[in-house]
């Protein structure tokens, strides 16, 4: 694939900042994007890896990379995963816009690079709300799971000031 030689931003994202609930760390995401760089021969800029979740708009380090991109600081984006850049629809249409306007050449991951044709933008378009859907049905487990809970009794969430979460038997925790 020849992808112009110039600048790429790198983002790394986890969502929660609880190492034993990450996807894949920081390290890890860090080196498959590094080989892909490497792949590529661009001249990275490895922005500070974010730890927010994109389910909402607001992210600062990501806001930052935008308005940097549509700036001509750098024409690419490499990311381990399209899902570290949104799950939210504004920022995936800020995405979009940014190739379309011609700002962003093109957002590389390690197993695809997504440029301004059709082609390319469409299936941007559906990952990008791929990501949001998996986000939202996640949302609507959590709720299901806590409802669950609470109809049998038990306390849905962390324990309260003052108490303690206990082991009742293997997969079933109260307070």
């Amino acid at each position: 694939m020849n992808l112009p030689k110039s600048k790429a931003f790198v983002y790394l994202r986890r969502s929660q900042d609880r190492e034993d609930r990450q996807q894949l760390s920081i390290d890890k995401q860090d080196a498959q994007v590094r080989k892909t760089i490497k792949e590529h021969g661009f001249s990275a800029f490895h922005l500070p890896a974010e730890e927010k979740t994109a389910k909402r708009p607001g992210r600062p380090i990501f806001n930052d990379m935008v308005a940097r991109v549509a700036a001509h600081e750098a024409r690419h984006i490499v990311v381990w995963h399209l899902s570290r850049l949104s799950r939210n629809a504004l920022d995936a249409g800020q995405i979009i816009q940014l190739i379309d306007d011609g700002h962003l050449l093109s957002i590389v991951t390690p197993s695809r690079a997504y440029r301004n044709t059709p082609e390319d933008k469409a299936f941007l378009a559906i990952e990008l709300t791929f990501a949001k859907k998996n986000n939202d049905d996640l949302g609507k487990q959590v709720a299901e799971s806590f409802a669950q809970k609470t109809g049998r009794g038990e306390y849905p969430g962390p324990a309260p000031l003052g108490f303690m979460n206990i082991i009742v038997r293997p997969g079933v925790r109260n307070i």
